[in-house]
Formats: structure tokens, C-alpha cells, sequence
């Protein structure tokens, strides 16, 4: 099974280096990883039940004794691109700290299952991976730039 993901992403941005949506991302992600790596089996959106709760997760893959999550973020800024003659007009996902926090839910939600898995963030907005040049705010404990360590519970 193919399970280095740098590769898939770099294989993947040579063909979509931009998406219209989280789910044109997850699609396209998914369709990379079994066009390389064509035994593998997947689901999309699959749903788990941990702790009498439910959880969806974006992609889980079957090929190894236990199931593998991948979940994915997608997150813009503001744009318009021209690629392969396809125009994508990309929304702002400005609200910093609520995507910063879905995405630190993902990686909970995979710590609290019994499989492993991964979590990516994609984003064209250097606001998300910047550390801040601001005082204490009020999402500092959200921050996911390089170097920075994670404590608590995200739910």
C-alpha cells in the first residue's frame, strides 16, 4: 500500500494544484491514491462508532490489519485561478481560529479511534501557517504553524 502521502500530494499538485472544494480535494486525493496503489480499498465519508458517538471520517483505507484515516482541510483564500482552462473562483475560509479548530477536531477524532491515520491540511492562505505577529489572542491555543506544540482536547 502506498503510505507515503508527500508523494501522493506531489504527484497529485503535478495534475490539481488547486481544488474548487474540500470535497474536489478529497476526490481527487482519493482517486491519486488508487490510481497508485490500485489494490487498495477505500471509503469516502465513513462513519464510526467510538464511545457510543458517531464519527465520519473523509477517507479510510483497508489494506492492512486495521483501518487506516485520512482526513483533509481545505482552506482558501480569496482568488481567482486559470488552470488547464478551468477557472476556479476561490472563497475566503478567513475565520482563522474555526479552521484551525476543525482541523485539530480531525486529528482528535483519530486519536480517539483504534486506528491510525493522518491528518492534511491544504491552504493557500500563509495566515494559517504564519505564526502571529500579534499579542496573546484569543485562538492562540489553535495556532498549527510550523514548530508549535499541541495540548488539550479538541471536541
Amino acid at each position: 500500500m502506498v503510505t507515503n502521502f508527500d508523494f501522493i500530494l506531489s504527484e497529485l499538485a503535478k495534475e490539481r494544484p488547486v481544488f474548487n472544494s474540500e470535497a474536489d480535494f478529497q476526490f481527487a486525493f482519493s482517486w491519486k491514491l488508487k490510481e497508485l496503489s490500485p489494490k487498495i480499498e477505500l471509503r469516502l465519508e465513513r462513519k464510526e462508532i467510538i464511545k457510543n458517538k458517531e464519527y465520519y471520517f473523509d477517507i479510510v483505507l483497508y489494506n492492512y490489519s486495521m483501518p487506516f484515516i485520512i482526513e483533509l482541510k481545505y482552506k482558501t483564500r480569496k482568488t481567482s485561478i486559470i488552470f488547464k482552462n478551468e477557472i476556479f473562483n476561490l472563497t475566503s475560509h478567513s475565520a482563522y481560529g474555526n479552521g484551525r479548530y476543525d482541523f485539530l477536531k480531525d486529528i482528535a477524532r483519530i486519536e480517539r479511534s483504534t486506528n491510525k491515520g493522518i491528518a492534511i491540511f491544504l491552504t493557500n492562505d500563509y495566515l494559517y501557517w504564519q505564526p502571529s505577529d500579534y499579542g496573546p489572542t484569543m485562538d492562540e491555543k489553535l495556532r498549527i504553524h510550523q514548530g508549535i506544540e499541541l495540548h488539550g482536547i479538541y471536541d
